[in-house]
């Protein structure tokens, strides 16, 4: 009697929090741009310091893109995302009784050289 299950992958974010992530980086991004056109107008206008928040602006943007082009092409596709596997895992038991809580847990085998190098999404 054969009783190996197949690998079980444990995967940081999946396919949706994944987007959600570089969607969030996005964002950032885009006010980064918009940061960096209110301190040219600012310089345009004579304000004091302005020439200092344009160059902090295009240091985060740089910085953001550099890790949204990182996190993009090292980590896109779920198979990179891999950082260990599950070993065992018991039925979830749920409980609806208020002084009860849902039981959820696992047992995995983590690749250690994938964690560290890992970048914290």
């Amino acid at each position: 009697m054969n009783t190996s299950k197949a690998r079980e992958d444990v995967v940081i974010l999946g396919t949706s929090g994944f987007k959600e992530k570089l969607a969030a980086i996005d964002y950032d991004i885009e006010g980064e741009e918009y940061a960096i056109e209110d301190a040219k107008g600012m310089i345009e206008l004579g304000y004091e310091g302005a020439e200092e928040e344009l160059r902090k602006a295009e240091e985060r943007l740089k910085a953001l893109r550099a890790l949204r082009h990182e996190i993009a092409t090292q980590w896109g596709s779920e198979e990179k995302r891999v950082i260990g596997e599950l070993v065992w895992a018991p039925p979830i038991t749920l409980s609806t009784d208020p002084s009860q809580y849902t039981l959820d847990l696992a047992v995995t085998k983590i690749d250690a050289k994938t964690i560290v190098a890992t970048p914290l999404i």
